[in-house]
């Protein structure tokens, strides 16, 4: 599928949509009461980052940090097709679910199967390194994990809701630093440092 028709894609259908699921997030979190602490030995864990190889590479030292803390836990990298040889040559990974983004036909016919391969995970931490992304949002939420950790900008403060835990994004500093935040918010006292 086209960048162009992505981004069309992703602001006129899935915007709204979570405005909508928002709302449906917020007062089902309340009626459940569900407890979101992120201080648990956490033994499912999803990544996600759907855009930029570079980006990916620069998320090594977060995924690094939650296998050395995490030993036990099953860490799964949610992305797309094209970045899933990069994916597997990261040994801290355990499992790579792929988009089928290619085509837009085939997004629509593979989408109900990706969506339900996230729900079976029954992720317990589920950490969305995409910041601009309302797909991402969708999906991320879609997946029913009990906490949900992800980026916002003043422009994205109206995804709040669809996340249980959100970081502000720092533009001033390198996005290998900014991931690292998620390891600061779990209580990871030492993660792994940016080599570069």
């Amino acid at each position: 599928m086209k960048t162009s028709n992505q981004i069309q894609l992703d602001k006129r259908v899935i915007r709204p949509i979570n405005k909508v699921l928002n709302l449906v997030v917020r007062f089902t979190g309340k009626l459940l009461n569900i407890d979101h602490s992120l201080h648990h030995p956490f033994q499912r864990i999803a990544i996600a980052k759907y855009k930029g190889m570079g980006s990916i590479i620069q998320a090594t030292p977060l995924i690094q940090s939650l296998r050395e803390n995490y030993p036990n836990a099953r860490i799964t990298f949610v992305t797309t097709e094209a970045n899933i040889q990069l994916l597997k040559s990261i040994p801290a990974i355990d499992e790579v679910i792929a988009l089928k983004d290619a085509q837009f036909f085939r997004f629509l016919v593979a989408l109900p199967a990706f969506i339900a391969k996230l729900i079976s995970r029954k992720f317990e931490l589920y950490i969305d390194l995409e910041v601009y992304s309302n797909t991402s949002s969708l999906f991320t939420t879609l997946s029913m994990a009990k906490n949900r950790i992800g980026y916002y900008t003043r422009d994205s403060e109206y995804r709040m809701g669809l996340y249980t835990h959100m970081l502000f994004l720092n533009t001033q500093i390198p996005i290998s630093k900014a991931y690292l935040q998620v390891a600061y918010l779990l209580g990871i006292k030492k993660p792994i440092q940016v080599l570069y």
